[in-house]
């Protein structure tokens, strides 16, 4: 996976260097995303210097170091400036303020008609009331005077204007202050980002900075605009290194840039293009990475090992043979080296698309030139022994043993190698081979190795290494044992099972929810309800809750013992629990409530699985039981052409229930279609679907001698015993559907 960009946030605090820092390749492997490094902090350096080394000012509430060295403008007044002394001389010429206090008239509105040129040409094109709102702010030094006539009433769009409109910075946070005073009026991104705009345009990146702390003090989200918006004035007021720092941060926050993005142009240099390449590369946005890497070239910018590298371990771990290959020819005509963890990653790609012999010839090229480290080998080990190219991990290992490099690492990935080749015998002989190169097993080591011999149903060899693993102090849970009891569970070696639980307890070794769920099970499925009763009070007396698998295990274990009470207590606080019930569980139900002819509550359950489409074949089997035993046969058979419309009449339980339901119908020839369309389906019939067949044949007045001699014949000779079965029913019952009465019913 790629890692998130290494960028520094603080993009005002700390000035980010513009060196790029060579990737450390020590110790574990890293992906090449993980290397970049494009901003070093340096103390040395900072966007902005504090004033009287770095006092704090108060700021809307809120204490923030103040690191702009202008001092903040009041709000009430406003200094003597160049851009003040304009405006005042423009207010002369611009006539359309009256001295009442109602600025032109009782209606408090401007005549625009009386603007001059120079102030309304712009203006004037907004319409509404901006073009007096403008000239009321150029013309009138008091916000409250001058925005009376409009308070409480502009929308965001006109204080956008307002703001946006403003020449000089000074009046525009003054304006933006006092919006923020008026609690009548909010604040949103985008008011923010005409701020950033005008304030770093200015240069003043000391306020620039307040209004990102406020920002997020607020709870005000930036958005991608914001970003570009700060990228672009950092870039233009030559503050490169902090344009990357933004693009950076917004890359941790997972915004996406846009194609058409400001940073592309203003800042054209490689690590900009590299932080693209990796930031899309990343979101697996591959084309739009590859664009980035073009318009690096076309800017007559020359890609350097880190856009390389960061572009072929996209199109390798993507497997896109073809264009991982026009790289690797680049890299190598401008004699580029591959670093290992991309290497590893394109033998896997040449693995996953079934080129086997490249990817040898890969792994070879690197060995062959001692590039690799240990951590090389073993992730190529790793990489064929996913596929179960066991032979070939074996040569990676092999040549690692060869330049000397073996580590427990190595010896690991190739256990599990062995395990997944189902070489389990190579797997036990490495692990035994460890310590004769000097290598001890640690704790992966030993959780390998037992994982693989407790899932090919070797619990017996997994007991032998989890004792050395206990003795070695490496136990700390209860992982490996209750992967050893699990497989002798599955063997029905509960007695084993049992043992191992009771060394566990005795080593002090916490059970967790997971091993009492396999043993719960394993005496459910047993009908054992005293060996399953102690377990489940263990569980409850180490202060474990249950989850919806015991909840399941235990309805079945009553189901299979008849309790009805108890297994409605558990479905009931299954559902109260927030999980649930599975459909087996919901079966199991269904089959108590037919037993016992409680119809009302077996279809409750039924119409709410198939509401929630979880109704299967053996669901509409029981309810079809049900009515047939309740001699509701309406019903039965309505779920009998249900099964058969939903495609559900394929176990030959289905079948079996289907035909005695024909049967005690009088719908014999029904059932003879039925059977026939059995046989057609491969589905072997047994004792249960000959005695419906024998029921209807003795019904229809064939003697019950002669369909016993049927019985013999087919159990002499299954074959010529189900022909004449199908002889006798087709003469004495017929099929042709055209012959049947209107109610489906034949009667002899």
């Amino acid at each position: 996976m790629f890692a998130n960009l290494q960028l520094d946030s603080g993009c005002f605090n700390i000035l980010c260097s513009t060196k790029t820092s060579p990737p450390n390749i020590t110790g574990v492997s890293v992906s090449p995303l993980e290397k970049l490094e494009f901003i070093n902090r340096n103390k040395q350096h900072r966007l902005l210097e504090t004033p009287n080394g770095g006092g704090t000012k108060k700021f809307n509430g809120v204490r923030k170091q103040s690191l702009d060295n202008q001092p903040e403008p009041s709000n009430q007044l406003l200094e003597k400036t160049p851009d003040r002394e304009r405006r005042e001389k423009t207010r002369e010429s611009c006539k359309f303020v009256n001295k009442g206090s109602n600025f032109g008239g009782s209606n408090g509105k401007f005549p625009v008609e009386n603007m001059q040129t120079k102030c309304s040409t712009k203006w004037a094109s907004y319409g509404g009331c901006i073009p007096a709102i403008l000239g009321a702010l150029d013309s009138v030094k008091d916000l409250d005077e001058a925005l009376k006539p409009w308070a409480e009433k502009l929308s965001n769009k006109e204080r956008s204007i307002i703001l946006k409109e403003q020449s000089s910075w000074e009046r525009a946070l003054e304006i933006f202050e006092w919006f923020k005073e008026k609690q009548c009026y909010e604040l949103n991104v985008i008011h923010y980002n005409i701020m950033f705009r005008i304030l770093g345009k200015a240069h003043k990146w000391g306020f620039v900075e307040k209004l990102w702390n406020e920002m997020t003090f607020r709870g005000i989200e930036p958005i991608n605009s914001t970003y570009g918006t700060l990228m672009d004035v950092c870039s233009k007021g030559g503050l490169k290194p902090q344009a990357l720092c933004w693009l950076g941060k917004m890359n941790k926050q997972g915004i996406k840039p846009d194609e058409k993005m400001e940073e592309v142009q203003c800042l054209p240099d490689t690590r900009t293009y590299n932080i693209l390449i990796s930031l899309h590369a990343k979101q697996d946005d591959i084309k739009m990475a590859a664009g980035y890497f073009a318009k690096m070239k076309e800017a007559r910018l020359e890609p350097d090992l880190v856009s390389y590298r960061t572009l072929l371990y996209a199109y390798s771990i993507r497997h896109m043979v073809s264009e991982a290959e026009d790289l690797i020819q680049e890299m190598d005509e401008r004699q580029l080296e591959i670093d290992e963890y991309t290497q590893s990653a394109l033998t896997r790609m040449y693995i996953e698309s079934g080129m086997l012999e490249k990817s040898w010839l890969w792994f070879m090229r690197f060995h062959n030139a001692g590039k690799m480290s240990s951590e090389g080998y073993s992730a190529n080990i790793d990489a064929f022994g996913e596929r179960r190219h066991v032979l070939e991990a074996e040569k990676v290992f092999f040549c690692c043993q060869e330049r000397k490099k073996l580590t427990v690492l190595v010896f690991n990935v190739m256990i599990k190698a062995y395990g997944m080749g189902k070489s389990h015998d190579k797997a036990c002989w490495l692990f035994d081979s460890m310590q004769s190169h000097g290598v001890v097993p640690d704790k992966c080591s030993y959780n390998s190795l037992i994982q693989n011999l407790a899932s090919a149903d070797l619990p017996h060899v997994a007991k032998g290494i989890l004792k050395r693993m206990q003795e070695a102090g490496f136990v700390s849970d209860c992982i490996p044992y209750c992967a050893v009891i699990s497989s002798f569970i599955k063997l029905g070696e509960l007695e084993m099972a049992e043992g191992l639980y009771n060394e566990m307890i005795q080593y002090k070794v916490e059970p967790d929810i997971v091993v009492y769920g396999v043993l719960i099970n394993a005496f459910a499925d047993l009908g054992s309800v005293k060996e399953a009763t102690s377990y489940l009070n263990a569980m409850k007396s180490a202060g474990l809750p249950g989850n919806a698998v015991i909840y399941n295990s235990l309805i079945k274990l009553y189901t299979k013992v008849g309790y009805l009470k108890e297994a409605q207590e558990v479905y009931q606080l299954l559902q109260l629990s927030g999980f649930n019930p599975d459909v087996y569980s919901s079966n199991c139900m269904i089959d108590l409530y037919s037993e016992r002819s409680m119809v009302s509550q077996a279809e409750a359950i039924f119409e709410n699985l198939k509401e929630k489409g979880d109704a299967n074949e053996f669901t509409y089997a029981m309810m079809l039981c049900m009515y047939k035993r309740n001699g509701r046969f309406e019903e039965a058979s309505h779920i009998a052409r249900q099964m058969r419309e939903l495609g559900l009449l394929t176990d030959l339980l289905s079948y079996n229930n289907v035909l005695g339901l024909y049967a005690m119908d009088g719908r014999f020839r029904e059932a003879v279609r039925t059977f026939k369309e059995m046989i057609s389906a491969c589905i072997q019939p047994d004792d249960s679907t000959f005695k419906s067949l024998g029921s209807v044949l003795v019904k229809c007045g064939v003697p019950k001698r002669a369909v016993n001699r049927l019985q013999v014949t087919r159990k002499k000779d299954p074959q010529s015993g189900l022909q004449a079965w199908m002889s006798t029913l087709s003469s004495v019952v017929g099929t042709d559907e055209e012959n049947d009465d209107t109610d489906g019913h034949d009667y002899a």
